[in-house]
């Protein structure tokens, strides 16, 4: 699906506006919820989970957001037959190392 579509017509979030986002939520850790980001190749990711949900954005080097993905644990999208959703192309690094944890219960 396209990034058009994640964002709904309206101006997709940069990685400031994710990172503000992402602080808001620190009010709520509790330990299922980890909040992290950091580089992943040429990207920069910010990721949520909780239980067995999460959540990543990436974003380039200016800020713009260029790929959202959701995963869970079971399958759950395209008629219960995927785990994982991706606006936006994938990235070719998925899986970067976090250099920023947003609540201390998430750090390893």
């Amino acid at each position: 699906m396209s990034l058009r579509d994640y964002c709904e017509g309206a101006e997709c979030p940069t990685r400031d506006e994710q990172v503000a986002e992402t602080e808001d939520l620190m009010d709520d850790c509790y330990h299922e919820l980890f909040l992290y980001a950091g580089p992943c190749g040429d990207l920069e990711y910010i990721t949520v989970t909780y239980g067995v949900r999460a959540y990543t954005h990436s974003f380039d080097a200016s800020g713009a957001l260029v790929a959202v993905h959701f995963g869970e644990d079971v399958p759950s999208y395209c008629d219960n037959t995927s785990r994982e959703k991706w606006f936006g192309p994938i990235p070719e690094c998925e899986d970067g190392t976090p250099s920023r944890y947003f609540c201390e219960e998430g750090q390893p």
